[in-house]
């Protein structure tokens, strides 16, 4: 049955936490989860992070799917059919790829997948795995969960696909030696133990949140829109082959302030047609010149309210709390080296220019480390607080383009884009064109979560 909802304040955000009591003969525990995410929608308590305690419904599943990665080996197989393994070996060891090594590293993963299998039917759970090409809509709806069996990437791809909130995702990483797992559950359980520990309630749900995006024009690279067509489709990044010839007028800016004030009530109507992309992006989205060479024109408006401001760069990454440890992390990071620089510099401006006296401080190498320890861990933020953090990359300043603010977080993010040949990419993964004219919406909200877990101790 449901309990209560607690408002309760915690580093200045107020957080609503949902209690439920313990019901020891939930069958699957969804429907009961379900009511709960929609009567906490219709209270308006989910500002601005969703939280639950761990006492909700148990972990109790009949029916999971199993989302298998591609290794490599696979990889190389499937693009060489027509090769016998012998002729593989020495097509790899002519692209200087270690054979050997694949193999080993594709064994550890099956291994680990097919102990994973025998552990879950020898608990009574019928259990299904898919490749991607196989991972649909209609496998997800048979699961009551998902088990992505891979690294962070096949973490990646499972979350795309699942809409709802109630639908339980949990990574498993079958290769710790060649992937970080940081989205999976702790390396340091093997599979079996870890999925005893769900079973056994030791664990508390994890509603990670996700980056809806809407869009005012622009299709998908490919044309292909099925509703389920299978996840790697043409759409995909890898995929994505650049379709237009090279365009300079970029840098005529009196050409396309023009053109653009002529533009000015079209796309104010258009703004009012954003319709939503059919994936969620659980990391990040960026936006951006296919041409990475290529300088990003577009306009940024940050809020509510936030003004349209032109800008140039190598593009913008907008990231979640999950995401707030990846591509954001490494772009915003800065190196002791950098730190003792900057310090540097501030001990010159401390110093008397009258010769009077110092008030520079030196410090020593523990203080620096401390320091960009310190500035390094402050960029990642609870992948449960509904809020995005934005960074622009080697933004362009000159007489005519600014960049007051690179970073920051916000509730929402508008972007108009001024390129020809762009992309908008979620999760380094979907790419969808974003050509001049186009207008995106970033926007996080409750209902768009993806439920996920976290071992106790």
């Amino acid at each position: 049955m449901l309990g209560s909802v607690i408002l309760r304040t915690v580093h200045g955000c107020q957080l609503a936490i949902a209690t439920v009591s313990q019901c020891n003969r939930c069958c699957t525990g969804t429907k009961q989860l379900a009511k709960l995410l929609s009567s906490a929608a219709t209270g308006g308590w989910c500002q601005p992070a969703m939280r639950f305690s761990q006492q909700l419904p148990g972990f109790e599943p009949r029916r999971l799917l199993l989302l298998t990665k591609i290794t490599r080996l696979e990889y190389e197989r499937s693009l060489n059919p027509h090769l016998s393994e012998e002729k593989l070996k020495d097509h790899l060891k002519r692209k200087g790829s270690d054979y050997d090594n694949l193999l080993l590293h594709h064994n550890i993963h099956h291994g680990t997948l097919n102990s994973l299998v025998a552990h879950l039917q020898q608990r009574g759970i019928d259990c299904q795995v898919v490749s991607r090409n196989m991972y649909t809509l209609a496998a997800i709806n048979w699961a009551d969960a998902v088990v992505s069996a891979g690294g962070d990437g096949t973490f990646l791809l499972a979350a795309s696909r699942i809409k709802s909130a109630t639908k339980p995702l949990i990574g498993v990483n079958t290769d710790p030696g060649k992937s970080e797992g940081y989205l999976c559950v702790p390396t340091s359980r093997t599979a079996p133990d870890a999925i005893d520990a769900l079973l056994a309630g030791r664990f508390r749900w994890l509603w990670r949140q996700r980056i809806r995006v809407s869009m005012s024009t622009g299709l998908p690279s490919s044309s292909q829109s099925s509703a389920d067509s299978p996840a790697d489709g043409a759409s995909r990044l890898q995929s994505l082959h650049l379709k237009y010839p090279e365009y300079r007028f970029s840098e005529h800016y009196k050409e396309l302030e023009e053109a653009w004030l002529r533009r000015q009530p079209m796309l104010q109507c258009q703004e009012h047609e954003l319709s939503p992309l059919p994936v969620l992006a659980l990391n990040e989205v960026f936006i951006g010149e296919s041409l990475s060479a290529r300088v990003s024109y577009y306009e940024m408006g940050l809020g509510r309210e936030g003004r349209m401001r032109k800008q140039k760069s190598s593009g913008v990454t907008v990231c979640t709390g999950t995401g707030s440890t990846s591509w954001y992390f490494h772009i915003n990071h800065l190196s002791e080296s950098q730190v003792e620089e900057i310090l540097h510099y501030a001990n010159q401006l401390a110093d008397s220019p009258d010769g009077s006296g110092s008030r520079s401080r030196r410090y020593t190498p523990a203080e620096i480390a401390s320091i960009a320890r310190n500035y390094n861990s402050a960029l990642t933020f609870d992948p449960e607080l509904i809020r995005m953090a934005w960074a622009v990359r080697d933004p362009v300043v000159n007489s005519v383009f600014a960049a007051d603010q690179c970073r920051g977080v916000t509730d929402l993010i508008r972007v108009r884009s001024r390129m020809w040949d762009a992309r908008l990419v979620i999760d380094g993964d979907y790419a969808f064109s974003f050509n001049d004219g186009c207008v995106a919406l970033l926007e996080m909200r409750p209902e768009d979560a993806i439920c996920c877990v976290r071992l106790l101790d």
